[in-house]
């Protein structure tokens, strides 16, 4: 009896066994999960993915915010090392040998990234890593320079109240000119149309040209990439993030924030 006993818990083992009072056990294999069971968790991944998923699109979100903070930082750093070697004279937009106004006889052009770019060492900081628009340009071209990377951009100058290009402004201008250091704008991460992405370049002021006059510029190329904001180049030598709506609409009237910000002020350069 002990035997048979063993031989049937043996016959049994990895099977689902059902006993009935008066009837033979029946026995059945049971493999994997129920419908019923993979619903439920399909329904609990479901939920979780919902959960879960705007939480890490925030995270990396706020993470190419940080990346740009630090990359504008960097470039308030150089900007403000690359004036106090030249005298606190700003560095251009642009600087070439152009002969005659607007562009003949030019045999090189030097861009403001470029000019910078000795002092801090890198190309990768121009570009935003949430920037989904960067263009790629050379810093510099002309037969007697040397041979220029092509370099991607994310940052826009502010045109026309940081010096624009040596030709029309042959003597530079000084840092004194600007009342409020701390608060004028040199360049910030911009966007631009997608058919005038040329102008990605530039920023270009609201109280000089109302937003919706420009056609390469509609909303001045001021971003809201990160969070419906920007971040900025002070003159000062840091960064900082501003709300789009904040920089290009409000008072444009003498002494505003906008007026200092853009350092409109200060006129043409």
């Amino acid at each position: 009896m002990k035997e048979k006993r063993c031989r049937f818990v043996a016959f049994c083992e990895g099977r689902h066994v059902t006993f009935v009072r008066g009837v033979s056990p029946v026995l059945s294999y049971r493999v994997g999960f129920t419908l019923i069971e993979l619903l439920v968790v399909i329904a609990i991944i479901a939920i979780l993915a919902a959960i879960l998923f705007p939480v890490f699109s925030h995270a990396r979100a706020k993470a190419y915010q940080s990346t740009c903070t630090n990359n504008t930082r960097e470039i308030a750093m150089a900007i403000a090392m690359y004036i106090q070697d030249h005298d606190e004279i700003l560095p251009y937009a642009s600087i070439d040998d152009t002969k005659t106004p607007p562009f003949g006889g030019r045999t090189y052009y030097l861009f403001w990234w470029g000019a910078i770019q000795p002092y801090h060492k890198s190309w990768q900081i121009y570009r935003c890593p949430g920037d989904q628009q960067f263009i790629r340009l050379a810093p510099w071209w002309g037969t007697a320079l040397p041979p220029a990377p092509l370099v991607d951009l994310s940052y826009g100058w502010n045109y026309p109240h940081m010096p624009y290009r040596n030709i029309y402004n042959p003597t530079g201008t000084h840092l004194a000119r600007y009342t409020y250091p701390a608060e004028a704008m040199v360049a910030m991460h911009s966007e631009a149309p997608s058919t005038a992405t040329w102008s990605k370049p530039y920023v270009y002021c609201p109280i000089h040209w109302r937003p919706g006059t420009l056609s390469q510029a509609p909303e001045q190329n001021v971003t809201d990439d990160h969070f419906e904001g920007t971040c900025a180049v002070l003159l000062d030598g840091h960064s900082k993030w501003y709300r789009k709506s904040v920089l290009i609409y409000g008072s444009y009237s003498s002494d505003s924030f906008i007026d200092r910000f853009w350092a409109h002020y200060v006129g043409s350069q």
